[in-house]
């Protein structure tokens, strides 16, 4: 996952630098769609990893519970 923020952070520099040529508006879409569908990936495992903590406290607190039975 940090190969993948590195990526968006080399490409949002590539952007940056970009920004000030004029024309090449085909190479500033593909790096921004670029940006955009890496951002996706990391959200979409922060979410997928939210939701498993979530799951495993959930279990935690029954064992626990079990437990004090």
């Amino acid at each position: 996952m940090n190969e993948v923020i590195k990526d968006i952070e080399k490409l949002k520099a590539v952007q940056e630098n970009l920004s000030s040529v004029w024309g090449m508006d085909y190479t500033k879409k593909i790096i921004q769609d670029m940006i955009e569908e890496k951002e996706i990936i990391v959200k979409t495992f922060e979410k997928n990893h939210a939701d498993d903590r979530s799951q495993w406290m959930s279990d935690v607190t029954k064992i626990l519970k079990l437990g004090e039975k």
